[in-house]
């Protein structure tokens, strides 16, 4: 029987990682809806610049994220800012529709007179 090696490459990893934070509930709802809610925010005030959300996510999330899935699954965690900055980009463009549906939200609120905050969601 042959044995099938996986190679963790760094890209392997961060899409891992990717994986791992959407499904992973307490992650979820602790770091990303938060983060997605705040660029969204960002974006209806029209404060919003992709490159620098990247670099928050990298920074900060990512790098929670790489110190809780070690934590959880008992295998290191650890990349390069190359990689991590890629994973907030995978990370980004997956939830691309949500912040997109938030924004029209929050548009149409600010235009009714009416702001929006976590609890009339």
């Amino acid at each position: 029987m042959n044995d099938i090696m996986v190679i963790e490459t760094p890209e392997y990893m961060a899409d891992d990682l990717c994986l791992w934070m959407m499904n992973d509930s307490r992650f979820f709802f602790r770091y990303i809806e938060p983060t997605v809610l705040n660029l969204a925010r960002k974006r209806v005030k029209g404060i919003y610049k992709k490159d620098l959300a990247i670099k928050w996510i990298s920074r900060g999330l990512i790098k929670d994220a790489m110190a809780l899935y070690t934590k959880q699954m008992g295998a290191p965690m650890q990349l390069p800012m190359k990689w991590r900055e890629y994973a907030a980009k995978e990370l980004l463009d997956h939830n691309e529709e949500w912040i997109n549906d938030l924004v029209k939200e929050m548009r149409a609120l600010k235009k009714a007179g009416k702001s929006w905050t976590m609890q009339n969601r």
